[in-house]
């Protein structure tokens, strides 16, 4: 996301917790975990592609 006019990085967590609510509103509890899972692991896939980016790259 790119940084605007006004906007604040202590939105992004009041918007995840909006999401999450209205998703956990709408699925029911085998979805709504089944979801968590994904969207726990995606996270996870994604911190390692940043770390793995900002590592100097290795002559073998």
């Amino acid at each position: 996301m790119s940084k605007q006019q006004g906007s604040s990085g202590e939105l992004l967590p009041v918007l995840a917790s909006l999401v999450s609510v209205q998703l956990s509103r709408a699925l029911p509890d085998q979805d709504l975990a089944l979801t968590a899972a994904f969207f726990t692991a995606l996270g996870d896939n994604l911190a390692l592609i940043a770390t793995g980016r900002s590592q100097p790259e290795q002559s073998q």
